[in-house]
């Protein structure tokens, strides 16, 4: 029983971190594409 338990949280901390990866990847495309559309507005 351990040893699953362990597998478990194992793949829970995988996915925790995955997730934290892709909403810090979103933020920072959202916040680049910000600022390239409001460069392009200025030009």
């Amino acid at each position: 029983m351990s040893a699953f338990l362990n597998s478990f949280a194992g793949y829970i901390i995988e996915m925790v971190c995955m997730v934290v990866l892709g909403i810090c990847g979103g933020y920072v495309g959202y916040r680049l594409r910000k600022r390239k559309d409001s460069q392009s507005q200025d030009a």
